[in-house]
């Protein structure tokens, strides 16, 4: 049996609140601007260490959102 130090799953993916509670995007369904990029989208332990995988997909999502405010806020 396979173990994992981290705690996955609990928000799974789904195309709209009755499939998941996530959509591919990250957003939570039904609550613009609520974005969960962690180890709970995760759906399974991969055998690895998730670590990489939870940090890229949390860059990923983040990576737009930090262009636009940069891009809306030049002085920062």
């Amino acid at each position: 049996m396979e173990t994992s130090a981290h705690i996955l799953g609990g928000c799974p993916f789904g195309r709209n609140a009755e499939e998941g509670v996530v959509g591919l995007d990250c957003q939570v369904h039904n609550y613009p601007g609520l974005y969960v990029v962690d180890a709970s989208i995760v759906p399974a332990n991969p055998g690895v260490n998730p670590s990489l995988t939870i940090t890229g997909a949390g860059r990923v999502r983040h990576e737009p959102h930090t262009a636009q405010i940069l891009t809306e806020h030049k002085s920062l």
